[in-house]
């Protein structure tokens, strides 16, 4: 997705012990995804799709502690890092469906989700601090 069709792009970050392949996997099969694109470089493999409106992004870096230097709004020991691009096209995607979103990721990885940051504008970004736990059977 272009920058310039952007409206807001949402930030989370998760620690867990598996590999890209198969957090994409469980990702796109609880959001109903199509079947993601990936590619690697040097520090990190990551993948993506553009589905309505909204562009998802995993990015899974080499070494722990990059997510966190890269971005210092990342918590510590994050291993895993998804990104939401909204597009100005987009269905309304307001913070009911970003805290859904959270809820259903931290669940279905077992894990804590942080919702970080979200990114406004080049240059303008607002700081997040929203932890989704996750939910036990029967609760």
């Amino acid at each position: 997705m272009e920058i310039e069709q952007i409206k807001r792009i949402e930030h989370f970050a998760l620690t867990i012990e598996i590999g890209l392949v198969e957090f994409c996997d469980r990702f796109q099969s609880l959001f109903e995804l199509p079947k993601m694109t990936s590619d690697h470089e040097n520090e990190t493999e990551w993948a993506e799709i553009d589905c309505n409106g909204i562009n998802y992004n995993i990015s899974r870096p080499y070494d722990m502690g990059k997510l966190t230097e890269w971005d210092p709004t990342v918590p510590e020991k994050c291993n895993f890092g998804i990104s939401l691009g909204i597009s100005k096209s987009a269905p309304n995607c307001n913070e009911i469906e970003i805290n859904r979103i959270g809820n259903l990721l931290s669940t279905e990885f077992k894990t804590n989700i942080y919702y970080h940051r979200t990114w406004l504008s080049i240059g303008k970004n607002k700081k997040r601090n929203l932890i989704f736990e996750p939910k036990k059977h029967g609760t």
